[in-house]
């Protein structure tokens, strides 16, 4: 039986959905970068061949800590269903020789660029500006038409989408992203692996 390393962190489906599966087709090794859920925790234990929880202090260098516990147990596969983990376990993979996303990871979770690689492919899409200040995105409101959407580079679910009608709103805009984006780092739904993340914003027309 295939031994996979499961890379539990927020978001993806519920946790004892994938651990029920997962189980059932390989010994599963279950490395927990987000608390486990009560409901699940019981079952973790009974269905994972090991369950680790890594200190914060462990977590400086998400990489290097997804390969080295991947050797250790000795994977054939190592996994993650959490947007916020995908660039690391891709970037650990590369690491291990294992089969993984490689470097399109990114792509799908930076929606520069995601935008700028359309692009350059010609694929159609509104018209975008990569944002990083308040003043960015003022001047994007310059160029683009109205009513403009203000998103955050590396967030998942919609977090911090912000519709801007008039230039009047910028400000308060760019405030608010930054305020929820802020909490939900908090929450633990922010990007495990790219050095602050919620710090960079991006606007296209809606």
């Amino acid at each position: 039986m295939s031994k996979v390393l499961l890379v539990h962190a927020k978001g993806g489906p519920p946790l004892g959905h994938v651990l029920s599966r997962a189980a059932a087709k390989s010994q599963l090794h279950l490395l927990a970068l987000s608390a486990l859920p009560p409901s699940v925790a019981e079952s973790a234990a009974r269905l994972c061949a090991s369950v680790v929880t890594p200190a914060d202090a462990e977590r400086s260098d998400l990489v290097s800590l997804i390969a080295s516990h991947a050797r250790a147990v000795g994977a054939d596969a190592v996994l993650t269903f959490s947007e916020y983990a995908v660039v690391a376990v891709a970037e650990a993979c590369e690491e291990l020789g294992l089969a993984g996303a490689g470097k399109a990871s990114a792509l799908a979770r930076d929606k520069r660029l995601m935008r700028r690689t359309w692009q350059e492919r010609g694929l159609p899409q509104p018209e975008f500006r990569p944002v990083a200040t308040e003043a960015d995105l003022r001047a994007a409101t310059g160029v683009l038409p109205f009513p403009l959407l203000l998103k955050a580079a590396w967030s998942a679910g919609s977090t911090a989408h912000r519709i801007i009608r008039s230039p009047h709103e910028v400000s308060a805009a760019w405030q608010r992203s930054h305020e929820v984006m802020a909490e939900s780092a908090q929450l633990g739904y922010a990007e495990l692996h790219v050095p602050r993340p919620r710090r960079t914003s991006s606007s296209s027309r809606s």
